[in-house]
């Protein structure tokens, strides 16, 4: 995953430190054209700063160059959509439900997702935050703004998931002519959903929260609507406590072989380019050894 430094005027986030890929290069010494994802181990012991997995403003108007991350565009249930970035927003335009969602990192737990966003729809429906989600069909944790108000979700995405709260109030309309901040929290079990107009003073406590029948595995982030237009302004997903992804662990065999230690429900993957769409799967649990000789010169984990 690549991290590139970003400033943000929407959220005040204080960063800490991630190994840049050179720190990396010049570790490895004798294996130099091995890049492994790793992330610096300092921030341990300082949960009470604001760590990003990523914060994305698309002021650099390319949404799939990876800088900070690569976003893509899935259409659900036959749905046909199409997003590109205009005038430093992020406009997805779909028919049916689809959802905007970086294929990297894949790997985010506990999380404060927060974004800027305003529905373009002259008829509006619900926009949808969610984390924790796999692939199509999977279970995420979904927090819905429309025009009636907040709702918290866990399910799949069907329209009939699991309601575990809602709240009405007509002020956080998405819909119009005005942007919305929507921040929604997850840590473990607990869902909180905090929704302002631009301009307006953020909430001192969330409007809505709820608690989640399971705790999900870590997966990924994204937004979802139904035959509608928006315009997402900035979405920064931020760590929260002392959520870490698992540490891609490795040594050396002998000249040429690396030795990697997969954590429990992961699977390691290996790419020619970091900016790669397509990684290719080392199927295995526990140890994996891999062969330098072969096309691979970028390694992370996924979920499986």
């Amino acid at each position: 995953m690549k991290h590139t430094k970003k400033t943000s005027t929407k959220f005040n986030h204080k960063t800490r430190r991630f190994l840049t890929l050179a720190a990396v290069k010049t570790a490895l010494g004798a294996l130099p054209v091995v890049y492994l994802l790793i992330m610096c181990n300092a921030m341990l012991g300082q949960e009470q700063e604001e760590v990003p997995y990523f914060l994305e403003d698309f002021a650099d108007g390319d949404a799939t160059d990876g800088s900070p991350v690569t976003w893509e565009v899935i259409p659900m249930w036959g749905a046909t959509s199409s997003a590109e970035v205009v005038r430093r927003s992020y406009t997805l335009t779909t028919e049916g439900r689809s959802v905007i969602s970086p294929i990297e990192p894949v790997l985010i737990g506990d999380v404060s997702i927060r974004l800027l966003v305003r529905g373009l729809n002259q008829q509006p429906g619900t926009i949808m935050v969610s984390s924790h989600w796999q692939n199509e069909g999977d279970d995420s944790y979904m927090a819905g703004v429309n025009d009636h108000g907040l709702t918290l979700w866990e399910g799949n995405g069907t329209p009939t998931p699991k309601m575990i709260q809602f709240k009405f109030d007509g002020s956080f309309n998405p819909w119009g002519d005005k942007d919305i901040y929507i921040q929604f929290d997850v840590v473990g079990k607990k869902l909180s959903l905090t929704a302002w107009a631009y301009g307006a003073k953020k909430p001192s406590r969330p409007q809505i929260s709820a608690t989640a029948s399971t705790i999900l595995p870590p997966g990924r982030v994204g937004i979802t609507v139904a035959d509608a237009t928006i315009a997402v302004r900035s979405f920064n997903a931020i760590r929260i406590g002392n959520s870490l992804p698992p540490t891609l662990s490795w040594e050396r065999v002998e000249r040429g072989v690396l030795r990697f230690t997969i954590p429990s429900g992961y699977l390691l993957q290996s790419s020619q380019t970091m900016g790669a769409l397509q990684w290719i799967d080392h199927q295995g649990a526990g140890t994996i050894e891999v062969n330098l000789s072969e096309p691979a010169k970028f390694f992370r984990l996924r979920t499986q």
